[in-house]
């Protein structure tokens, strides 16, 4: 039986498609609305350029004589484009590819991982079916999410002008550097939690607090995407912080189903529950910030 698509996420990639092609069509029209009134009177509108009839003068005709010596020489330059600032660019395109391999390959997984975060029926399918490591749509969704948050970091260094503070200034390596910290992250934070699950003798409520984190975190990279990407190519502050928002919103989110599953266990007490969330999600968190303001000197 042929599984009918999700239309949502073509959707997205028309939209961010439309946008891109839109953005110098705009700047061209707000240029020339910015001209001024004798240029724009004189000038030959076409379709696709604006030729402008008016004629050069020379200054001593129009503001008479001078004698202003050059200060600088006329030296002509040989400037070549810096390939590595479209680096972000290519790291979105890269991750709409994922989304849409993931997207093309496996319809029904994806729809069931982006809905499971918040739909009990479709999470307990993904249990069911094992979906949630042991199938390419969870690695393709969670290595779409560790680049969002590489991205959305790296911008946010560029909008509080710290990139200039840090000894590599080059996009793609820093790009890649977010990326590996933040795998590295939680690499470690996985074999925190089991071997905390080990100890203790909570593997069974370990399993499910770490498949819905890791159901949360797919969701959060899809919905960043198109927002960092908007971001990208309107470097406007308040889209950037709807991305924080948003990750700030997911935290809080994770941190809830977090207190619910502890909960919900057999003399598990609400003040270990609080320990456990401050010891493995709260407390790395603030160690990084406060390591990255000593280290930028903020």
């Amino acid at each position: 039986m042929k599984t009918k698509r999700p239309i949502y996420l073509p959707m997205v990639y028309i939209f961010l498609l439309l946008f891109v092609f839109a953005t110098p069509i705009a700047s061209l029209a707000i240029a020339t609305e910015q001209l001024p009134a004798d240029i724009q009177t004189d000038s030959l509108k076409t379709k696709d350029t604006l030729v402008l009839t008016e004629h050069p003068f020379a200054a001593t005709d129009k503001f008479g004589p001078h004698e202003l010596p050059a200060t600088h020489p006329f030296v002509i330059e040989n400037r070549t484009r810096d390939y590595a600032r479209d680096f972000p660019g290519y790291w979105i395109l890269f991750s709409v590819l994922l989304l849409g391999l993931a997207n093309y390959l496996f319809p029904l997984k994806f729809r069931e991982t982006f809905l499971a975060a918040w739909d009990k029926r479709y999470f307990s399918s993904l249990e069911r079916e094992g979906g949630f490591l042991n199938h390419w749509v969870s690695f393709l969704l969670f290595l779409n999410y560790l680049f969002n948050l590489s991205l959305l970091l790296y911008q946010s260094f560029g909008h509080l002008n710290l990139l200039n503070r840090l000894p590599e200034q080059n996009p793609a390596a820093l790009l890649v550097y977010g990326f590996a910290f933040f795998t590295g992250f939680y690499l470690l934070k996985y074999l925190i939690i089991f071997f905390a699950a080990w100890v203790f003798n909570t593997g069974g409520p370990t399993e499910a607090y770490f498949r819905n984190i890791l159901v949360i975190n797919k969701f959060t990279g899809i919905v960043l995407l198109p927002v960092l990407a908007i971001h990208y190519y309107n470097p406007a502050t308040w889209i950037l912080y709807i991305g924080w928002a948003i990750t700030a919103l997911m935290a809080l989110y994770k941190l809830f189903k977090a207190s619910a599953i502890g909960l919900g266990m057999h003399g598990f007490s609400a003040y270990h529950l609080i320990l456990y969330l401050c010891t493995v999600e709260i407390a790395p968190v603030l160690f990084f910030i406060k390591a990255g303001i000593n280290y930028l000197k903020i």
